[in-house]
């Protein structure tokens, strides 16, 4: 007959507590990663769209060449698409997403149960998930007012930015495909001059209203939806964190009742 020995239960305690510390020691570089990656992408995306020149920088190119869409081909459009604030606030929460993966390492590095420093983050993950919800939600209000805010845009450029859009997504026009107000005649659209006296929609390409908003929908509705997929991964990293406090609570107590009673784990 085995006689119950406490030592004995406390150190199988003690040992399936290892185990389960491996693994949120996995799952928190899991996240961890993950992040890093997430931070450096927005990153480096803002970064890219920050450095892309306006289309209307650019000079026109020759007549002989205006009609071809691949002489401005190179011209990224994305400058029409992102504004400021956007770009900035993406700019933003990639560096703190960033720099918290990085913040993040040193309790992988800890030989001790100390659990201040994992508090400490823990209440910066709660502060961090709301600027993620925040910056994604000024993101995603942009997809709100797409139509009018590209009709300013639009509005603001001149004909060689406009010619750029209307080759790009054959399309003339942005609202009205047959007023010259709005239409350049030029390339797909240089039928425009000869139909204007008699308008007509059948012979002449589609407005650009929706073609501008769906390629804008593929940078703002994407990077909002990005950014709350990455609010999602940080509350994971928050709940992994807070069992790993809890995690090591219990193996400092461990510590302290070896110590106690002089028993070597």
């Amino acid at each position: 007959m085995s006689v119950f020995n406490p030592f004995t239960d406390l150190r199988n305690k003690a040992t399936a507590w290892f185990t389960t510390t491996r693994t949120l020691t996995v799952l928190y570089t899991f996240f961890l990663l993950i992040l890093l990656i997430s931070g450096a992408t927005m990153t480096a995306s803002a970064l890219s769209y920050i450095s892309l020149p306006p289309p209307s920088s650019y000079s026109p190119p020759p007549l002989s060449q205006s009609s071809s869409p691949s002489s401005t081909s190179h011209i990224s459009l994305v400058p029409l698409i992102f504004n400021n604030t956007q770009t900035y606030t993406l700019l933003v929460l990639g560096v703190i997403v960033a720099a918290t993966s990085l913040l993040s390492v040193p309790p992988l590095l800890q030989t001790s149960n100390s659990q201040s420093y994992l508090l400490l983050l823990n209440l910066w993950h709660v502060v961090e998930l709301l600027i993620l919800i925040i910056g994604g939600s000024i993101i995603w209000w942009g997809t709100l007012r797409e139509r009018n805010e590209f009709w300013s845009v639009w509005q603001a450029n001149g004909d060689f930015v406009r010619g750029i859009v209307q080759e790009r997504f054959s399309c003339c026009g942005y609202w009205n495909n047959t007023d010259l107000s709005q239409v350049v005649p030029l390339g797909i659209c240089e039928l425009a001059a000869s139909t204007i006296s008699v308008p007509s929609t059948e012979n002449m390409p589609p407005p650009c209203v929706n073609a501008f908003q769906a390629y804008g929908d593929s940078y703002l509705n994407g990077w909002s939806t990005a950014v709350y997929a990455f609010a999602a991964i940080l509350c994971g990293q928050f709940m992994v964190t807070a069992c790993m406090i809890a995690d090591r609570k219990l193996l400092e107590r461990f510590r302290k009742i070896d110590l106690k009673y002089k028993i070597i784990v």
